[in-house]
């Protein structure tokens, strides 16, 4: 995802379960599609008609219609739950939902039946030809996971012992709690990758600002249901994962996400973090879509990483199509289509992210108000602190000057004191 081009993390939660990550992560995602374009164009004529044996010259009209289809930029959110572990190491598959989330339970045995035997059949024809597919015991397992296309038996069944099966049946044909079976999943080698359908168009930001109310129980009970359906939500994205003991069970030998690395932020949070700014702070001014912001690390020191960030959009450049219909009149008319070519544009900026580990939300918002040596800082090497975000103990500076280490070394000051001596 990250070396996606065409591709930009929006938010990332990291964890880890028993020294084995995890990322839930959404991000926007480009591709080129199609648009129809439709013009007019009204014509008249005359024509010469005998109307109770006179002649007598009459006037028609037509609206004459045209479409072309011209490229065209389109932009969604994609939901992913990402998980390392190295058991089964050699192992790939992927598997999509099955009709069961629309089935009664009835249903759902025809369709494993069914599906069961598919399988079998395939794995008659894989095993005469060679090949190693080997349908499971477990029915409902085989027809209702359906990962066919794994390239080893042996790390497959390790994986999915007979506990793995029935628990990965349960989720799926399980509607009461969770969301039964709306998952996407997809192992190469060490990790996992789980799509849940249900966290689409879901709010997973988690942004404090919509627990303000001046009501403390509306702002309770906003907090309690927020939390209580971001948990169900986040619960049911991992259990495909925590519906396999292995998994539970296989502990790293070493934590390489330990080691030394040359920025003090990860990648994924780069991305995300630029994706806080107001995109007009970023993108090409002629942009007139979506961006797509990519980064890269110039430098990094002090608890802060230099970074530059490559907002990609289009501009949209008119333009007319003329295309030639036939019309009433026994004529050819140039018909006149109006589209719009999209042409790339981009624009690097230079951003700090700075780690503020000790500063809390509270302490931002009071030094933005009350702290002038905060925001004569901010002025000068921002702009002003509407170019500044905070967020996950991150502060992110939109900077349009030198910053170096005596404006990082300022920085580090400013966050100590937390305003206890404003001047």
């Amino acid at each position: 995802m990250i070396s996606d081009p065409d591709s930009s993390v929006l938010f990332v939660q990291s964890g880890q379960i028993i020294g084995n990550p995890f990322l839930l992560t959404r991000s926007l995602r480009f591709a080129m599609g199609s648009k129809a374009y439709t013009g007019s164009l009204y014509i008249t004529w005359t024509v010469t008609v005998t109307v109770n044996g006179k002649t007598e010259t009459q006037f028609r009209s037509q609206t004459l219609y045209a479409t072309v289809n011209k490229p065209f930029p389109t932009y969604g959110t994609h939901d992913m739950l990402i998980y390392g572990n190295e058991a089964a190491p050699d192992l790939t598959f992927s598997r999509d939902p099955s009709k069961a989330n629309q089935l009664n339970e009835k249903q759902i045995e025809k369709l494993a039946d069914r599906e069961t035997k598919k399988i079998e059949k395939m794995s008659r024809k894989s095993v005469s030809a060679g090949g190693s597919l080997t349908a499971m015991t477990n029915e409902d397992f085989e027809g209702l996971f359906k990962a066919v296309n794994r390239n080893d038996e042996v790390q497959f069944r390790l994986l999915f012992t007979p506990l793995a099966q029935k628990q990965i049946v349960d989720l799926i044909k399980d509607k009461a709690i969770g969301y039964g079976d709306d998952f996407s999943f997809i192992k190469n080698h060490c990790l996992n990758m789980i799509v849940p359908n249900h966290l689409s168009g879901q709010d997973i930001f988690a942004n404090p600002n919509k627990y303000v109310k001046y009501d403390l129980a509306e702002a309770r009970k906003i907090f309690n249901d927020y939390n209580n359906n971001y948990f169900r939500m986040f619960y049911f994205a991992l259990a495909p994962i925590l519906s396999i003991p292995l998994y539970q069970q296989y502990k790293p030998v070493e934590f390489i996400y330990q080691n030394t690395y040359s920025s003090n932020v990860s990648c994924w949070e780069h991305e995300a973090v630029s994706n806080w700014f107001d995109i007009n702070q970023l993108k090409h001014p002629s942009s007139v879509t979506n961006n797509i912001l990519k980064t890269h690390v110039l430098s990094s020191g002090g608890g802060a990483d230099e970074i530059n960030v490559t907002a990609h959009g289009f501009q949209g450049v008119p333009r007319i199509d003329y295309v030639s219909v036939y019309g009433g009149d026994g004529r050819y008319h140039n018909v006149p289509v109006p589209w719009t070519e999209y042409l790339p544009v981009s624009k690097d900026s230079r951003v700090i992210v700075k780690v503020a580990d000790a500063t809390a939300r509270p302490d931002i918002l009071k030094n933005n108000n009350t702290n002038q040596d905060w925001r004569a800082f901010f002025e000068k090497t921002t702009g002003g602190i509407d170019n500044v975000v905070f967020c996950k103990s991150l502060l992110a500076l939109n900077v349009l000057t030198k910053f170096d280490a005596s404006d990082n070394q300022k920085l580090s000051q400013l966050l100590a004191a937390n305003d206890t001596n404003p001047k």
